[in-house]
């Protein structure tokens, strides 16, 4: 069983980490069961799961609807996914809580098609980058929810003197 965990900040209403650990990627389907059980004890509510594999999403949504999940994708998926109606009919039905694009496909424009336009970008390590989505969070349809990042102090300088700058 392969599961890796990630650093998660940031939303539209400020700074947060949620509990750690808090944010697991399947990068194989067929054990969904066997992970929810084990975090069972942990409250799987502040839990977060993504996978590029929506057989996994969708079981780990029946398995545990409070569970939140996101459907992964990146520059190598993209083009493997059916056309974006389809693929928006498969995510409601799964109930699917946010996408999480790869920063480099943000713009992407089967990304704009896709719903919910709730995003949690990853892996945004470049400062640049990181500055154009902090202020980009409140100001387009898509909803920046989180920037996942391995460098997640200078993610938080970043929204801290964003926030001072421009509170609400």
């Amino acid at each position: 069983m392969r599961l890796t965990r990630n650093q998660v900040w940031g939303n539209s209403t400020g700074v947060r980490i949620p509990p750690s650990p808090s944010k697991y990627k399947f990068k194989e389907s067929g054990y969904e069961a066997e992970v929810l059980e084990a975090l069972q004890p942990l409250h799987l509510e502040t839990f977060v799961i993504t996978s590029f594999r929506l057989e996994v999403i969708d079981r780990v949504k029946q398995l545990s609807p409070q569970i939140t999940i996101g459907f992964l994708i990146d520059a190598k998926t993209i083009d493997l996914l059916p056309d974006a109606n389809s693929l928006n009919e498969k995510l409601n039905a799964i109930a699917v809580d946010f996408l999480a694009p790869n920063w480099q496909i943000l713009d992407h424009p089967i990304v704009a098609q896709l719903s919910p336009q709730i995003f949690w970008v990853w892996t945004v390590n470049e400062a640049i980058v990181m500055q154009q989505l902090i202020a980009e969070a409140r100001s387009r349809d898509r909803q920046i929810a989180a920037i996942i990042t391995d460098e997640p102090e200078m993610g938080f300088a970043m929204a801290s003197s964003r926030n001072a700058a421009n509170p609400d």
